[in-house]
């Protein structure tokens, strides 16, 4: 068993880490109403964008199916309240930069 582990990627182990955690916070606001606790509509599909250009779906889960976006949401209104304002600032500017 120690040999399996030690061989393990490190990617791959925080991916399923990442992949159950996101499943069970994607459920859990799925229960809720599905609204956003933190984050607008328009504001969630651009980090979603940003998230999985950074840590895109390939032999691994990427950002989309591990929820980092649910994780970003959820912690912008706890540990990382004080990020909000930089949050906002940067994905409007993102936006406004967007061309479509």
């Amino acid at each position: 068993m120690q040999d399996k582990l030690s061989r393990m990627r490190r990617r791959t182990f925080i991916g399923a880490g990442l992949a159950a955690a996101g499943a069970t916070l994607s459920c859990a606001r799925l229960g809720s109403g599905g609204s956003w606790r933190f984050f607008t509509g328009p504001e969630a599909g651009t980090v979603e964008a940003i998230c999985e250009r950074i840590i895109p779906t390939d032999a691994d889960p990427g950002a989309k199916a591990a929820g980092v976006l649910n994780y970003i949401d959820i912690q912008l209104t706890k540990c990382f309240k004080k990020h909000q304002k930089t949050y906002r600032e940067g994905v409007a500017a993102v936006a406004a930069d967007d061309p479509a």
